[in-house]
């Protein structure tokens, strides 16, 4: 067969002379020499044989049948027990890293009280965006017993009620703060519901109750 220029293609160890031809939708068809599929424990001479292969690529998304069942398929087949399967150390390197992601992802997942973000979040000013995260993850100085763990306080009160302070008993609980709270969540509310937003009613709640600043001990006489 020609090749570009008149040249007579002189082929190679894997690819033909045939030069690749559209197919159906786009989809481009070539052949390759590829060895034979062995087993390691093969002889040299089993695994030095080839086989002319017809490769077909066709593009994804198009509707073509049998594209999203060979898809997957292969993440079937990737997916699947190959404790038996040799792998290359780059490749065991990779699927490392992909398993210890994953597994961090879960555990951040699961670690947090409310993981799905409060609507309206990023269109807050630094101070409510920041002040929101501390909330939703139940660590925040404007509350009592983050103080006392990290220190600043003495015992973790409530400054408003003297009961066992913390986010949710800021935001639901306290007593002392059911006007405020009536207001924006009605009666009663869940703490999914108030972290479920608008993220202004729980920065303006914290404005309006006065606990904007951390609550700390008051100086010694």
């Amino acid at each position: 067969m020609g090749g570009r220029g008149g040249e007579a293609c002189q082929g190679s160890a894997f690819y033909s002379c045939d030069p690749p031809w559209l197919g159906h939708r786009g989809g481009i068809t070539f052949r390759v020499d590829l060895p034979v599929a062995t087993r390691w424990s093969d002889p040299p001479a089993v695994r030095r044989n080839g086989t002319e292969t017809v490769l077909q690529w066709v593009p994804g998304h198009a509707g073509l049948d049998g594209n999203k069942t060979a898809d997957r398929l292969a993440g079937e087949a990737t997916a699947g027990d190959q404790d038996s399967a040799p792998i290359d150390l780059s490749s065991a390197r990779a699927a490392v890293t992909r398993h210890v992601r994953e597994l961090s992802r879960q555990r951040a997942t699961a670690a947090h009280p409310h993981p799905d973000p409060t609507p309206g979040h990023d269109s807050l000013a630094r101070w409510g965006s920041v002040t929101l995260s501390q909330l939703r993850t139940g660590t925040s100085p404007l509350t009592r017993d983050t103080l006392h763990k990290i220190g600043p306080a003495a015992n973790d009160e409530c400054p408003a009620c003297v009961e066992p302070d913390s986010a949710a008993h800021l935001l639901t609980d306290c007593p002392a703060y059911e006007a405020a709270r009536r207001r924006r969540w009605g009666v009663d509310p869940r703490l999914v519901d108030v972290l479920g937003g608008p993220a202004t009613k729980v920065v303006t709640f914290i404005e309006d109750v006065r606990r904007a600043e951390p609550p700390l001990d008051p100086p010694p006489p």
